[in-house]
């Protein structure tokens, strides 16, 4: 279970990462 709780965590980070991106225009 901390397992499955670890990789949604890090998927959540991902997500917000590029949400982040996208609100501050930044296009790699």
């Amino acid at each position: 279970m901390k397992i499955d709780h670890i990789a949604i965590a890090v998927n959540d980070v991902e997500e917000s990462a590029k949400v982040y991106q996208q609100a501050l225009g930044v296009d790699n």
